[in-house]
């Protein structure tokens, strides 16, 4: 067990998830302001779960943890 610092973002894999899943929104930012705007809330729960599923990859997210290690 490592303790980290209150906040070490540079050292916590979810840092790395949060910055990925950024990112994905970013790429399909029309699409997810055209489904925030239009849809129910359903449907943004939909997109979250397939950026999530997209981003957070049994490789990626093993990657993550062995950057710190």
């Amino acid at each position: 067990l490592i303790y980290l610092l209150p906040y070490s973002p540079d050292y916590n894999p979810i840092e790395e998830m949060f910055s990925a899943f950024k990112a994905y929104v970013r790429r399909h930012g029309s699409r997810f302001r055209f489904i925030v705007r239009t849809q129910s809330v359903h449907h943004v729960v939909q997109f979250i779960h397939e950026a999530l599923s997209a981003v957070a990859t049994p490789e990626s997210i093993k990657g993550w943890f062995r950057r710190y290690s």
